[in-house]
């Protein structure tokens, strides 16, 4: 019999990024606070996305103990210092006017957990925002809504608009999972449905 496969998230853009695997699966909100677990954190900013997937995933596996559990999360980083994701469009806006024109690093931290093994995976992508007009940031901010996503911007939708240039190693790691490191530890681990 295959292993049940739970996603430690709630976000639609995750549970549609592994639905294009055609793989079948339930989701499950960790219980962890982002919040407070940032702000505990000692280790170095690149390495938070990481360990709050991490963080994710195992709160997940202590109620699914003989499911495979994926967590993952995104940390961006700007000029060396974390910036937390907004949580209204006037946080969007303030966010999109202090990236524009800049470089940016979008930090995507991947955890699968299967029994007692886990495999981690973390995915830097950099993010050069265009310069850009209030006029433009509104329009945009009011077309995605892009509360609660890191950096205040949705790529896999009106997002493209925002960027002069994008270098990542995996695409899907902006939007919030990273399928080809996925993809890898799934194979490796022999699971059913690839």
């Amino acid at each position: 019999m295959s292993q049940p496969l739970v996603l430690a998230s709630q976000s639609p853009f995750r549970k549609a990024l592994l639905q294009q695997l055609g793989l079948t699966f339930t989701t499950e909100s960790p219980q962890v606070d982002e919040r407070t677990f940032e702000e505990k954190f000692q280790g170095d900013i690149t390495e938070l996305a990481l360990a709050l997937s991490i963080e994710k995933a195992k709160s997940v596996a202590t109620k699914h103990p003989k499911a495979v559990v994926i967590g993952s999360d995104q940390v961006l980083v700007f000029r060396n210092e974390t910036l937390s994701k907004p949580t209204s469009l006037k946080e969007v806006e303030e966010r999109l006017h202090l990236l524009a024109g800049h470089t940016h690093e979008l930090h995507t931290g991947l955890c699968v957990i299967k029994d007692e093994a886990m495999k981690t995976a973390s995915i830097r992508s950099s993010m050069t925002m265009r310069s850009l007009s209030t006029e433009q940031i509104s329009r945009y901010a009011t077309k995605d809504q892009p509360i609660g996503c890191a950096g205040g911007y949705k790529i896999e939708k009106a997002g493209p608009l925002l960027f002069s240039e994008v270098e990542t190693s995996d695409h899907s790691s902006i939007i919030g999972l990273p399928l080809l490191s996925l993809v890898a530890f799934l194979h490796d681990w022999k699971i059913s449905g690839l």
